[in-house]
């Protein structure tokens, strides 16, 4: 039988028929994954959206709580610590609806920074709320009984020294109970501040580049403030004889006159306490106990002290000559306790305080810094304000005294009459004035013109670990400070300017090098307070470095040399670091340049060696904010530094930076 082919029974050949079913499925497939996508996306901007927005208005609330908080609001700080923790958790459920997109680049980089504004936003919130139990327990504690069963009202007039005994005892165990507390808030805004300098900055949207740098900021302002706050509850209370009396010795470092440990000692003052009362304040100049010691006190100074003042026995007044205030204060109590115990029998000295709980060293500076706050004081038709502290003093008890007739040895009382009134001017400061105070102090703890020794080892550790003690710790770091003592050249040092320069380069031997460059210009004139600057300048460096060269040391000044023959370096190990001092001479209008070229120890170039290069500038107690110059040549390009460089000097194989020396400063350069 034949066979013949109907048209309309015929069919296509069964792959074509696959192949196009095939390419149906795949269209409906496309269209469908793209509308998903395309819902999923607006999901997730929506999501976005709404989780930012809810950051921003959580960091708003949180701004507001703060200053609520330093308003002493209590009550609308916690209603918007309250409202600052529901926006953060209406962001976190936000932030549920964009896990899918964490697998996408830019997208992922936006929820990175979600997180990391969530979790800074709620250790705020956190920190703000331990400040808001501290704080609202010491207000409390501040206000009369009948206010602390009722309603909480803060009366501004509410001072330190309107408050009863008993209540100034218990606001300083609150304080001492919270310092665990305080500490590990700071630990916690630490991490939280490392993690958020990780996220990537460069690929932000802007609503969160707008967010994440404020909060930056506030995160770094509760941080230092914590820092300021947690040595003072471990330390106030230890100070204020809670327990039994103490005494506490405060030395005025005139840095008018630098010294190593921070400025000449020219007086000094005894503040007793007992219940958190300050029941005695005394005031002395440093010749009541150095005149009397002359007849029987005989210990040997360092070196220089007998050559450049010619002072053949160590006194109180020079004990500071360590730039490590620890160091230079056990000398000063130990010298002090010699002067004032030492004494043969019938020789009329100051009665000796056996024990201090603490010692606290603070400059002119310093107390210009509290004269802004409190006002201007006139004692004997003398006007010293926050401007003219440093020479209106000055010359009052060098020169003033013999025009008001007060005899010599009672030139300096009147440091005791400003200091009482300075004193009253400060307890009675309102309580919401308290955070202005505490800001002069943390400014003068950061530049060092207020430092702290305490007897206590556990609290020196503790102000130690918090930079407040002066302290010269040495590490694997190459590391540099310049050391200055006015060496009997009157109240020069604020007429000389200084500029500090240090390079590193390796020489033809592939050996690192480095170099400093003190230069001192003395804008000055000769008159009452100013003379040539004379001063024995040491250079601390790490420990093992070898001196190639210097310049610029005298033999002594102009009129003790009228050549201005070269001096010598004298090389010494010292609080762990090497030491190369000498002495050198400036006359007014002259401008002179120390320098110290050496090689440096095996420990440093190993690090460069590896990539990356630390370096700790260590600035002298009581000393101004001198200008700092690195130019720092590794060889190698620089890949990241901290600080940075200029815009325009970072990218190429050298370090440079120009800045001020106004605290101590840690670099870090990787290349």
């Amino acid at each position: 039988m034949t066979h013949s082919l109907n048209f309309l029974e015929h069919t296509e050949p069964e792959p074509v028929q696959h192949e196009r079913k095939r390419r149906k499925f795949f269209g409906k497939f496309v269209v469908g994954l793209i509308a998903v996508l395309v819902i999923l996306l607006v999901v997730q901007g929506v999501a976005a959206a709404r989780a930012a927005a809810h950051a921003l208005d959580g960091k708003g609330a949180v701004s507001r709580a703060e200053a609520a908080l330093f308003e002493l609001d209590f009550e609308t700080a916690r209603s918007e610590l309250l409202q600052a923790e529901q926006e953060f958790m209406d962001a976190a459920d936000a932030m549920k609806w964009m896990a899918p997109v964490k697998i996408l680049p830019w997208a992922g980089n936006q929820v990175e920074v979600v997180h990391g504004l969530l979790e800074a936003g709620a250790t705020t919130v956190t920190v703000i709320a331990d400040l808001l139990e501290i704080g609202e327990d010491v207000v409390r504690l501040a206000i009369d009984t009948e206010a602390m069963l009722g309603e909480l009202e803060v009366d501004e007039q509410v001072s330190w020294s309107t408050l009863e005994s008993e209540i100034k005892q218990a606001i300083l165990l609150r304080l001492a109970a919270s310092a665990s507390d305080l500490e590990l808030a700071k630990l916690e805004i630490d991490l939280v501040l490392r993690d958020l300098e990780d996220l990537p900055d460069d690929t932000l949207a802007a609503p969160l580049a707008a967010v994440l740098e404020p909060f930056t900021e506030q995160l770094l302002f509760f941080d230092q403030a914590l820092d300021a706050m947690v040595p003072v509850a471990y330390m106030l209370p230890s100070m204020a004889g809670l327990e039994y009396e103490q005494h506490v010795l405060l030395l005025f470092l005139n840095n008018a006159e630098m010294r190593p440990g921070g400025g000449f000692i020219g007086s000094y003052g005894i503040a007793t306490l007992e219940d958190a009362e300050l029941t005695e304040f005394e005031t002395h100049g440093v010749m009541e106990i150095d005149a009397p010691a002359q007849s029987f006190h005989s210990e040997t100074p360092p070196e220089a002290i007998r050559n450049y003042l010619t002072n053949d026995t160590w006194y109180f007044r020079d004990s500071n000559w360590s730039p490590d205030f620890a160091v230079s204060t056990e000398n000063g109590l130990r010298l002090y306790h010699d002067e004032t115990s030492g004494a043969p029998s019938g020789t009329e000295v100051l009665q000796p305080y056996m024990s201090f709980a603490a010692v606290i060293g603070l400059t002119p500076t310093f107390v210009s810094g509290l004269l802004d706050i409190v006002g201007s004081i006139t004692i004997d038709d003398q006007t010293f304000d926050a401007e003219n502290i440093l020479t209106t003093l000055e010359y009052a008890v060098e020169y003033g005294f013999q025009e008001s007739g007060i005899p010599f040895e009672q030139r300096k009382e009147i440091i005791g009459d400003l200091a009482d009134v300075l004193k009253e001017r400060l307890f009675d400061l309102p309580v919401d004035q308290w955070g202005e105070v505490f800001g002069v102090i943390g400014d003068a703890l950061e530049t060092k013109q207020l430092v702290f020794y305490s007897t206590d080892p556990m609290i020196n550790e503790v102000i130690a670990r918090k930079d407040w003690a002066g302290r010269v710790f040495p590490g694997d770091a190459d590391t540099l400070m310049v050391v200055d003592a006015n060496m009997a050249s009157l109240k020069t040092d604020p007429a000389v300017e200084r500029a500090i320069s240090y390079s590193i380069s390796q020489d033809a031997s592939d050996r690192w090098v480095g170099k400093v460059d003190v230069t001192y210009d003395h804008q000055g004139t000769f008159d009452w307070k100013t003379s040539r600057y004379r001063t024995y300048t040491r250079v601390y460096v790490p420990l093992g470095s070898e001196l190639i060269s210097s310049s610029g040391h005298l033999a002594n000044d102009k009129l003790k040399s009228p050549n201005l023959e070269p001096g010598t370096v004298d090389v010494t190990e010292e609080l762990g670091l090497t030491a190369f001092g000498t002495f050198t001479s400036i006359e007014p209008d002259e401008t002179r340049t120390l320098s110290f070229e050496y090689y440096l120890p095996e420990s440093v170039s190993a690090a460069i060696t590896q990539g990356i290069y630390q370096l700790d500038l260590i600035k002298q107690i009581g000393a101004a904010n001198h200008n700092l110059e690195l130019n720092l040549d590794f060889d190698k390009k620089v890949r990241s530094a901290y600080p940075g460089e200029e815009p325009d000097q970072f990218g190429d194989e050298v370090y440079n930076l120009n800045t001020k020396l106004d605290q101590n400063i840690k670099f870090v350069v990787e290349f």
